[in-house]
């Protein structure tokens, strides 16, 4: 249909993304479909608010978490049941996981909606996702070792994460670096992340570790743990704040070495601070091999290690050689930043789904 000195424009494709509002990683989603030239909306979990003695039972018991994690998911699903049926998108894609009502499906039905997750957690530590996998056309999974498992319900390909080149880019620094090792993650239920680095805390006893961490309780024996983690460390910087990812990147650019140690309900995916390491323009020490990620088959732009020995030699190697590591993440920043920004998968998700 035409209109006088004009031509009407076609209707821009409407996606709607939703899943829990952790560190922004939706809204940084949401802006690389925005992009795209999508009519994008974003729908966030609405979690409750627990009080000191709630959040105390909910580390102390399973029974107590399992029954509040039933009450969300159904809270999420008469959530994206409501968004679903204002908006009337084209595509939905859900971020980690969750229950579609039937209403919701007979809506999907009639639009002609795409129905698509992009699972951040593998499916042995959350059921759900397997569960619920036949409700969805596409999946796609961070962790490679669930395609063979999710293909027997719906068409599923791995899809690592990415990052955010609005948050995480490489900063001009005067002075040098500002730590000369950095870890930012949860040490709550993580030993190895604890036991890593207060070995290179020891090893390396006149150099600066910053540690970042929102994990400590004042209520429980894990503020204890926590700060006995540090205990007579008096290199290790420790901060107990959640950041926001512009505060991660300065962490990053100030640091010498950055370092990834990942949970171990991760198995073999890459979890998105590889990228956002990389991003920063940091060189990457990590526990995980990217050789099944683009650009990382030969192992360049970063460093694997295999065993704490192996880390505290890598350290030393680098500490000492600042052309060497400038030069190992100059080579990291230039793969993920043509291939593993969120608006590379959002083209990834794009031309499947309407293929």
């Amino acid at each position: 249909m035409s209109q006088t000195g004009s031509t009407m424009e076609p209707a821009r494709e409407r996606i709607l993304i939703a899943g829990p509002p952790l560190r922004g990683y939706l809204r940084a989603i949401g802006s690389a479909f925005a992009g795209q030239n999508l009519e994008t909306r974003i729908l966030e979990w609405k979690y409750p608010h627990r009080n000191l003695v709630q959040d105390a039972a909910f580390y102390a018991f399973k029974a107590y978490r399992d029954r509040l994690s039933k009450t969300q998911t159904v809270a999420d699903s008469l959530a994206l049941e409501r968004e679903i049926e204002r908006f009337s998108p084209d595509i939905m894609l859900v971020m980690k996981a969750a229950m579609i009502t039937p209403k919701a499906r007979e809506l999907m039905s009639k639009m002609g909606t795409k129905k698509v997750l992009w699972a951040y957690d593998n499916v042995k530590t959350f059921p759900i996702i397997s569960r619920t996998a036949s409700d969805y056309d596409f999946i796609y999974t961070y962790e490679p070792d669930d395609v063979l498992v999710l293909s027997r319900e719906t068409s599923a390909r791995f899809l690592p994460m990415a990052y955010d080149p609005d948050a995480y880019s490489p900063e001009e620094r005067a002075g040098g670096a500002r730590w000369d090792l950095s870890f930012v993650g949860s040490l709550r239920d993580v030993p190895v992340r604890k036991r890593t680095v207060q070995r290179v805390a020891d090893r390396f006893r006149d150099r600066r570790i910053g540690v970042w961490t929102d994990t400590l309780h004042w209520y429980s024996h894990r503020r204890l743990n926590d700060l006995r983690f540090k205990g007579s460390r008096k290199n290790i910087d420790l901060t107990a704040r959640t950041l926001e990812h512009k505060e991660i990147n300065d962490i990053y650019n100030g640091s010498a070495i950055c370092l990834n140690i990942h949970h171990p309900q991760s198995i073999n995916a890459p979890n998105p601070r590889s990228f956002e390491i990389l991003g920063s323009g940091g060189l990457l020490l990590t526990d995980r091999k990217l050789d099944i990620i683009e650009g990382f088959e030969s192992g360049e732009g970063y460093r694997y290690y295999s065993s704490t020995d192996e880390l505290l030699e890598m350290v030393q190697e680098y500490l000492e050689d600042d052309e060497k590591r400038a030069k190992l993440a100059a080579k990291g920043h230039s793969i993920v930043e043509k291939s593993h920004k969120f608006s590379d998968r959002a083209r990834t998700i794009l031309a499947d789904v309407n293929r």
